[in-house]
């Protein structure tokens, strides 16, 4: 497991013995995780130094009187038949009758249909989902440092109408990233390294960009070749900004394995290890470190690169081939054809073209938060009567519980008083300083987030800020952002919509925000296909008029403000499992109305009770839930023994 082959030496320089006397050894020391009970107290070094001047344990037990140490003498006298049945019990059987037929320890095959059998009886259904082929492959890594060598490899490629690519990059982030290095692929097996940018003393010529463009350009354009990779947005990104097209059907091993098993981890290294219990070495796992700092790849020898960038780029092409009849036949085949993939395209022409910032206006919004702090801070000491730290949560807590003598709401994991924002937003009512506490908080947060950071991060080269966007990390299939994150700028605030507004258009143009009409509430009424619901819509009714309507029962005219904004709240609210505390501390009325409102709802509108349920009881069989898309979740937990983790589950599903 470690990688180290032991031989003599290796034993002797671990045991203190040579392989001969290792059952000795351990007859005397015992094993107590194999019950081998072996003598108390002697350890290695103990057991060591009596073989190595008794010779073996039989001899230890013939010179038993030489033994110079009394109270040794004394435990091994005592132990004597412990030591001799652990000597039988450690020692390896040489006289039994055992049946040798070499042919049947050859690996073969497995028997697929008898498994696939066995799966299905014992109800097995993760390990009958995930069942793959362990056919074992030959792998082949190669360097190429020549425009002859990356032609041959061109040709190969375009024979086999295959071409899988993984880049080796400065940066995780695309636009910023400085390509080291190209790894190629014609078909599992195999893996091809370009170095572009290895720098250390004897660095052999690389081939630069233009080679690239002139030999893998058309390929990489070509529409009859299937282009492979994880995460190939990334590459497609990159290969973009040095002048290479990626054109025609791709196939994403990262957006794949997410696919099939949305909560299992996306990397290429975890892929291996799940689907094909490989372990993929990258450079990232043993970086070399050379005067108190890590190694950059670009710094270590092309041979060695080559090992840990064909490696990977032969691991994807290895899993794109057990993914992709898999993708089919479990039913995803639609959903990356005509949703994820087609989707990576746009999002890496959004990633290049980024977003304008203006800067003048968001140093401006800078000023007066500064000023704003200012006056919080000001405020909060003089509430508090004392001089302290703003942003100190421990001298916070004191000022709160012990000065002020306000209640305690919540406890920290180690057991301090909670200050979080939701005790805060409770104390407020009590108190003037939680909620200037809160308002500074907010401002502070903001400021520091986006008012501050966002120019930092403008990419220097096209003047705007360029995102990362993740299509394969939420379970839910939800869309992420990072490096900034874009989807959390705020608008609920003035400040925050002050920030939003410093996102602008070049001269010109426009940004054009545009969002669906109540859409879950949409796709509710149409999965549920309940009456109402379907009639409101229909009749392009207010939704939550109606709702409020029917559980308030009252006429449509006579719904007030209040009625609605409750409505709107369950309206949403009960889709996702909302419990009547829940509802309760969000429309401020008691937890027994709460449970009316939910009764009433589900009274009014049963085909989404029906629904709901009959969703759970699905999930609860065969543990997974599927979408419109055919996206599907996973929810082992529907079955847990603890409640929490069980209601949360039904809550997902």
């Amino acid at each position: 497991m470690r990688d180290k082959v032991y031989g003599a030496r290796e034993v002797r320089e671990k045991w203190g013995v040579p392989p001969s006397r290792l059952r000795d050894l351990l007859a005397l020391v015992g094993d107590t995780s194999d019950n081998i009970p072996g003598v108390p107290g002697v350890g290695p070094k103990t057991a060591a130094d009596l073989l190595a001047e008794f010779g073996t344990l039989e001899g230890v037990y013939a010179n038993l009187e030489k033994v110079t140490k009394a109270k040794l003498k004394q435990t091994l006298a005592a132990h004597e038949a412990d030591a001799r049945v652990s000597f039988d019990l450690v020692g390896l059987r040489g006289d039994l009758d055992v049946p040798w037929d070499p042919a049947r320890l050859k690996y073969g095959e497995p028997n697929v249909p008898e498994l696939r059998r066995l799966f299905q009886e014992l109800e097995l259904s993760r390990m009958l989902d995930q069942f793959r082929s362990t056919t074992p492959t030959t792998r082949e890594f190669t360097t190429v440092l020549t425009h002859e060598g990356l032609e041959a490899f061109a040709a190969r490629a375009r024979g086999k109408k295959y071409l899988a690519v993984h880049l080796e990059a400065t940066s995780s982030e695309s636009m910023r990233a400085a390509c080291i290095g190209v790894s190629l692929s014609s078909s599992p097996g195999e893996g091809v390294y370009v170095p572009l940018s290895h720098r250390y003393l004897g660095a052999p010529k690389q081939l630069g960009w233009q080679v690239i463009r002139e030999v893998l350009g058309p390929l990489f354009a070509d529409s009859s070749i299937k282009k492979v990779g994880h995460d190939l947005k990334f590459s497609e990104v990159v290969l973009v900004r040095n002048g290479v097209a990626i054109r025609g059907p791709i196939f994403d091993t990262m957006i794949a394995g997410y696919l099939l098993d949305p909560e299992a981890g996306t990397t290429l290294k975890e892929g291996a290890e799940r689907e094909l219990g490989v372990d993929l070495v990258t450079y990232a796992d043993g970086a070399a470190k050379a005067r108190g700092r890590e190694v950059d790849f670009e710094e270590i020898e092309v041979e060695r690169a080559t090992q840990f960038a064909a490696a990977a780029v032969e691991t994807c092409a290895t899993l794109a081939d057990r993914f992709e009849p898999r993708i089919e036949t479990e039913g995803l085949g639609p959903l990356m054809r005509d949703v994820e993939l087609p989707l990576s395209r746009v999002l890496a022409q959004m990633e290049m073209t980024g977003v304008l910032v203006d800067v003048a206006r968001l140093e401006g919004i800078g000023r007066r938060a500064s000023g704003e702090l200012l006056t919080l801070e000001a405020k909060a000491k003089q509430i508090a009567g004392r001089d302290f730290s703003v942003r100190s949560r421990d001298q916070l807590e004191k000022i709160l519980f012990d000065e002020l003598g306000l209640p305690v709401l919540k406890r920290t994991p180690k057991g301090g008083r909670s200050t979080d924002a939701s005790v805060l937003e409770e104390l407020a009512e009590k108190h003037e300083l939680p909620r200037v506490i809160c308002e500074y908080r907010e401002i502070d947060k903001l400021k520091g987030t986006y008012i501050d950071a966002l120019p930092r991060v403008i990419n220097p080269e096209t003047g705007r800020i360029h995102t990362c966007f993740d299509q394969a990390v939420a379970a839910t299939g939800r869309l992420s952002s990072r490096d900034p994150n874009l989807q959390n700028i705020p608008i609920r605030t003035a400040l925050g919509r002050e920030i939003r507004s410093a996102f602008v258009a070049p001269a010109g143009h426009v940004i054009l925000a545009a969002d669906y009409s109540q859409v879950e509430l949409r796709l509710l009424a149409h999965l549920s296909h309940d009456a109402e619901l379907l009639e409101a819509f229909r009749t392009g009714e207010d939704v939550h008029v109606r709702t409020a309507s029917l559980i308030f029962d009252v006429p449509k005219a006579e719904v007030t403000k209040v009625m609605r904004g409750r409505a709107k709240t369950i309206n949403f609210g009960v889709i996702y499992g909302m419990g009547d505390s829940a509802l309760a501390k969000q429309t401020g009325v008691t937890r027994d109305e709460a449970a009316r409102f939910i009764d009433a709802y589900f009274t009014r509108y049963a085909g989404v009770r029906r629904f709901m349920d009959e969703t759970i009881e699905k999930a609860r069989s065969g543990e997974a839930v599927r979408t419109l898309l055919g996206r599907r979740r996973f929810l082992p937990n529907l079955h847990s023994a603890n409640r929490g983790l069980r209601m949360e589950a039904e809550r997902s599903a």
